[in-house]
C-alpha cells in the first residue's frame, strides 16, 4: 500500500514538472505585445529589406504589394502578414516570397529585383515568375547566387536576356529551378557545368533558353542524380545521340526535349534506357527512322508525345511503320503520334497498343498520317478513351458500332478519311461527347434525332462534305448546347432547319449547299444573334434579308448564290467579310457602318443601282471589293484608289458600270501592283475598251506598281515622266493609243523596252529614245512661209483671234439665256451631271487575265490554312 502511494506521488511530481516545462517553452515562443499570438513578428531588418524591394518596383497592377507598409497599426507593420510573405512560425525569419505574376500579357509587377533580398538570410522559396522585373540592364542578377539557403527559385517568364550567370551554381541546396523564358533566344548559355554544383536539384526548366553551343548537355544532366523533371524545349539543342557509358538519371520521371532539331535517327538517342520516365515529350525534334525497340520496355510511361517527327531534308527517312510493340505499357494514358508519317494498317496499330486490364489509355492521337485499312470492330475494348483522333488518314470501311462503348469519350475526330456507310446510332449514347468531326468522308444514310438522343455535352459537330441526309423535325429541341455546327453539302432542305433556332448559343454555322429552298425565318436575327461565322451560300433561299441584321454579332456572312431579293439592310457593326453575290438584290448600296471594319465585300451579279457611296472611303481595312455585273452608275469614289494605305496591303476592286447581258468586256481597265488590284469594266460592251483621256501624271506615286497595261485604247497626251520612278515595274504595255511627245528616260523603262520592244507600237506621235523618231522642233512645228502664214496659206494667229471672239460672244449669249430661263438652267445642270458621270478616272493597267482567274487565285489563298498542315506532314 505504501509502495503504491509512493509510486503515485512520483508520477504526480513528474506530470507537474512536464506541464511546467511545456508552459515555459510556450512563454518563450510568445510574440511581443501586440504581435501575432500564433507566430512571432518579422525581423525588423528583414522588413526593411522587403520595403527596399518594393521601392524597386515601378508598377504594381494587381496591388500585390499594397499591404507592404511601414506605417499603420502594429499588425500592419508585421511583414509576416504581408501578401506573398511567409515566415517561420518558430523564429519569425522570412522563409518564402511567393510573388508570381499574371504572366505574358499583363504582369503584376514591373521594375527590377533589388539586392536588398540578400538580407533575407533564411529565404528558402523565391517565386517572382510572370513579372516584368528585368530592370534597366535586362540581365538575370548575379547576386541571386548568394542566397545560399534557397531551395526553390522560379524566375520563369521574366524577360531577361543575355547569359545565364554561373553564380547560380552556388545555390547548392537548390531543388527547384525554373529559368524558362517568354521568348526564344532571350537568354543563352555556352556552358552548363555550373549545374553540376547543385546535386540536389530535382526540377530544372530551361525552356526557350538558347543552348545551341552546349554540346555536352546530356553529360551535364547525367551528373544530376536527383533530377526528376527536365524541361529543355525550344533550346536549339543540336543533337541527342551522345553516348553515356553509365546512366545516373534513375529518378528522372519527366523529359521534355520538344522543338529541337536533332536531325538524326531516333534509335541513336541516349534517353531510351531511362525506364523511370513517366512523361516523354519529343515532338518537333526532326528525328527520323523507325521507333526503337527499347520503347516497349518503358513500362512507367504515362504520356508519350512523338508528334510531328519529320525531317524536311529527306522524305524517305521520314516514313516509318507502326511496328513498335507497346502492349506492355500498362500505365500509358496519352499517346500522340500525330503527323509522324506512319504508314500501315490501322487495325495492326491497335493490336500493338496496350492490352492491359484495366486499360488506362485515355488519349490516342494519330492524325495526319498514312494509315490505311478499316477500324477494327473490337475498338470498343479501349473503354477509357477520352480523345480519339485519326483525322487526315486513308482509313476506309464503316464506323464500328462499338464506338458506343466509349462512355467517357469527349473528342471523336475521323475527318478527312474514306469512311463509308451509315453513321451508327450508337454515337447518340456518348453522353460525354463534346466534339464530333466526321467531315470529308464518304458517309451516307440519314441522320435523325436518335443520333443525338443522349448527347447532352455535344458542342462541336461537323458532318459536312458527306452524302448524308439530315431529317430532324423543326420542333425537336437538342439535349445539348451546340456552338459549332457544320452540315455543308448535306441534304437538309427544302425547309430551313428550324431546330437549329433552338440553339441560341451557336457561334459558327455552315449549312451551305444543303438544298434549302425556303424563306429566311422571321426570328432569324434573334435565333442566331451570337453567331460570328455564318455560311448559307449555294442554296435556294428566297425573300428579303432581315431588316434587323445590324443587331447581330456577325463577323463573316456568306449568302452567295441564292435567290434573295430586296435591298441590303444595315450591316452588323463589326462585320469584316460579307458575300451576297449572285442573288437578286436591288436598290442602292448600303452606307458604310459606323465601325467601318469591312475587309471583304462581294456583291457581284445582283441588281444594285445608283452610285458607290462616298462613305465607302471609311473602309480603311478593305481588301476585296467586287461590285461587278450590277447596274451601278458613275465611277468609284477617287478615295477607293487609296484605301490600301498601308504598304503591302491587298486591294481588289472589281467594278462594272452597266450590265451588258451575258457578254461583258474582258479587256478591263486594271491597276495591279504589289498585291493591289483595281478592276474597272469599261462603259462599252464591244470587243475592246475605248478609254479616252490622258494617263494620270501622279501614277508614278504608286511605288509598288508591278504591271501596267493600257494598250488598245484611245488614250492621248504624253507619257507621264513619273513612270520612270516605278522601280518595281516589270511589265508595261502602251501600244495602239494616240499618245504623243517624248518618251520619258530612265533605266527601268529601257530595260522594259528591251524585253517588250512592241510596248510603244501604234502611237505615231511618240518620239525619242528608244524609238527612231526624232523629237526635233522642226519635225513637230508646222513650217511657216511668211508672217502669219503657213505653206498652205492660212494665217493661224488670225484664225485663233476670230475663234476666241466667237467663243466669247457665244458664251455670253448662252449665259444670258440660262440666266432668264429657269427650265433651261435645270436641263443644263442635269446634262452636266450626266456628262460628269461619263468621265472615267484613268489610273493604269490592262487585265491580261479575266476576272474569274483572279477570283480563283484569291480563293486558292483561303485554302492555305487548311493545306499547310497536310503539306508539312505529307510533303505534297
Amino acid at each position: 500500500m505504501h509502495c503504491l502511494a509512493a509510486t503515485m506521488l512520483v508520477l504526480l511530481c513528474c506530470c507537474c514538472l512536464f506541464l511546467a516545462t511545456q508552459q515555459q517553452q510556450q512563454q518563450q515562443l510568445q510574440p511581443a505585445a501586440g504581435g501575432n499570438r500564433e507566430s512571432p513578428s518579422c525581423i525588423p531588418h528583414e522588413r526593411d529589406a522587403l520595403l527596399a524591394f518594393k521601392d524597386g518596383v515601378t508598377s504594381d497592377l494587381g496591388g500585390v504589394l499594397s499591404s507592404w507598409r511601414r506605417d499603420g497599426r502594429h499588425d500592419e507593420q508585421d511583414c509576416c502578414r504581408w501578401r506573398g510573405v511567409r515566415c517561420s512560425n518558430r523564429t519569425g525569419h522570412v522563409h518564402e516570397l511567393r510573388l508570381g505574376g499574371g504572366g505574358t500579357f499583363q504582369p503584376d509587377l514591373a521594375g527590377q529585383i533589388s539586392p536588398s533580398l540578400l538580407a533575407l538570410d533564411h529565404l528558402e522559396h523565391l517565386d517572382l515568375s510572370g513579372n516584368d522585373l528585368a530592370g534597366p540592364t535586362g540581365r538575370l542578377p548575379e547576386f541571386l547566387g548568394s542566397l545560399k539557403n534557397l531551395k526553390y527559385l522560379d524566375l520563369s517568364g521574366i524577360p531577361f536576356y543575355g547569359g545565364l550567370p554561373p553564380q547560380l551554381g552556388n545555390l547548392s541546396r537548390l531543388q527547384y529551378l525554373d529559368l524558362s523564358n517568354l521568348y526564344y533566344g532571350g537568354m543563352n548559355s555556352t556552358d552548363l557545368s555550373w549545374l553540376t554544383h547543385i546535386p540536389s536539384i530535382q526540377y530544372l526548366n530551361l525552356n526557350r533558353v538558347n543552348l545551341s553551343t552546349v554540346a555536352d548537355w546530356p553529360r551535364v544532366m547525367n551528373m544530376l542524380p536527383s533530377l526528376r523533371a527536365l524541361h529543355l524545349s525550344f533550346c536549339s539543342l543540336a543533337s541527342a545521340n551522345q553516348s553515356l557509358p553509365h546512366l545516373n538519371l534513375t529518378y528522372l520521371e519527366e523529359l521534355d526535349a520538344s522543338l529541337n532539331s536533332f536531325h538524326h535517327p531516333m534509335v541513336t538517342s541516349w534517353f531510351w534506357n531511362i525506364t523511370s520516365l513517366r512523361f516523354l515529350y519529343l515532338n518537333y525534334t526532326s528525328m527520323y527512322g523507325q521507333f526503337p525497340d527499347a520503347l516497349g520496355d518503358m513500362t512507367s510511361l504515362q504520356v508519350l508525345d512523338l508528334s510531328y517527327l519529320f525531317d524536311y531534308h529527306d522524305d524517305d527517312k521520314n516514313m516509318r511503320s507502326m511496328t513498335m510493340d507497346l502492349k506492355n505499357l500498362c500505365n500509358l494514358e496519352v499517346l500522340n503520334l500525330e503527323c509522324t508519317l506512319l504508314y500501315g494498317d490501322v487495325a495492326e496499330l491497335f493490336r500493338n497498343l496496350p492490352r492491359c486490364s484495366p486499360n488506362k489509355l485515355q488519349e490516342l492521337d494519330l492524325g495526319s498520317n498514312h494509315l490505311t485499312g478499316m477500324l477494327p470492330r473490337w475498338i470498343g475494348q479501349f473503354m477509357s478513351l477520352v480523345i480519339l483522333n485519326f483525322n487526315w488518314n486513308k482509313i476506309t470501311g464503316s464506323l464500328p458500332t462499338s464506338v458506343g462503348q466509349f462512355t467517357g469519350l469527349q473528342i471523336l475526330d475521323l475527318s478527312f478519311n474514306n469512311l463509308n456507310g451509315h453513321v451508327p446510332y450508337e454515337i447518340g449514347k456518348l453522353s460525354n461527347l463534346t466534339y464530333l468531326d466526321l467531315n470529308t468522308n464518304k458517309l451516307d444514310g440519314t441522320i435523325t434525332e436518335e443520333h443525338f438522343a443522349s448527347a447532352r455535352s455535344l458542342q462541336y459537330i461537323d458532318l459536312s462534305y458527306n452524302a448524308l441526309k439530315i431529317e430532324i423535325s423543326s420542333d425537336w429541341q437538342p439535349p445539348s448546347t451546340l456552338k459549332y455546327v457544320s452540315f455543308a453539302s448535306c441534304q437538309m432542305g427544302p425547309l430551313f432547319p428550324g431546330w437549329l433556332q433552338w440553339n441560341v448559343s451557336i457561334t459558327y454555322l455552315d449549312i451551305s449547299s444543303a438544298a434549302i429552298a425556303d424563306r429566311i425565318p422571321q426570328r432569324f436575327s434573334d435565333a442566331f444573334s451570337n453567331v460570328w461565322f455564318m455560311n448559307i451560300s449555294n442554296n435556294q433561299l428566297n425573300g428579303t434579308l432581315p431588316a434587323d441584321m445590324g443587331s447581330m454579332s456577325l463577323l463573316e456572312l456568306y449568302l452567295s448564290s441564292n435567290k434573295l431579293t430586296g435591298q441590303i439592310p444595315t450591316l452588323p457593326p463589326n462585320i469584316h467579310t460579307l458575300d451576297l453575290s449572285n442573288n437578286f438584290l436591288s436598290g442602292p448600296l448600303p452606307s458604310a457602318t459606323r465601325s467601318a471594319k469591312l475587309r471583304q465585300l462581294s456583291l457581284f451579279s445582283n441588281r444594285l443601282t445608283g452610285h458607290i457611296p462616298e462613305s465607302f472611303c471609311k473602309y480603311q481595312q478593305l481588301v476585296v471589293l467586287d461590285l461587278s455585273n450590277n447596274f451601278l452608275e458613275g465611277e468609284p469614289p477617287l478615295c477607293l484608289g487609296f484605301v490600301y494605305g498601308l504598304e503591302g496591303a491587298r486591294i481588289e476592286l472589281w467594278y462594272h458600270s452597266k450590265n451588258c447581258g451575258d457578254k461583258y468586256d474582258e479587256h478591263s481597265f486594271i491597276l495591279e501592283g504589289a498585291g493591289i488590284v483595281l478592276w474597272f469594266h469599261s462603259k462599252n460592251c464591244g470587243d475592246r475598251n475605248h478609254l479616252t483621256g490622258v494617263i494620270p501624271k501622279k501614277i508614278g506615286e504608286m511605288r509598288s506598281l508591278q504591271s501596267l497595261d493600257l494598250s488598245r485604247n484611245m488614250l492621248s497626251g504624253e507619257i507621264p515622266a513619273s513612270l520612270s520612278n516605278l522601280t518595281f515595274l516589270s511589265y508595261l504595255e502602251l501600244s495602239y493609243n494616240d499618245l504623243t511627245g517624248r518618251i520619258p528616260s530612265g533605266v527601268q523603262l529601257d530595260t522594259l523596252y528591251a524585253g517588250y520592244p512592241s510596248m510603244y507600237i501604234g502611237n505615231i506621235g511618240l518620239c525619242g529614245h528608244p524609238l527612231q523618231n526624232n523629237c526635233s522642233s522642226e519635225r513637230h512645228a508646222p513650217k511657216q512661209g511668211g508672217l502669219g502664214r503657213t505653206e498652205e496659206g492660212y494665217g493661224i494667229p488670225f484664225f485663233y483671234l476670230g475663234l476666241g471672239c466667237g467663243f466669247v460672244v457665244g458664251i455670253w449669249i448662252a449665259f444670258g439665256v440660262l440666266l432668264f430661263k429657269r427650265n433651261w438652267r435645270i436641263a443644263c445642270f442635269r446634262f452636266s451631271d450626266k456628262l460628269y458621270d461619263k468621265v472615267y478616272v484613268l489610273v493604269a493597267t490592262w487585265a491580261e487575265q479575266d476576272k474569274h482567274k483572279l477570283i480563283s487565285k484569291y480563293e486558292a489563298k483561303a485554302m492555305v490554312g487548311v493545306s499547310t498542315k497536310i503539306s508539312q506532314c505529307m510533303h505534297v
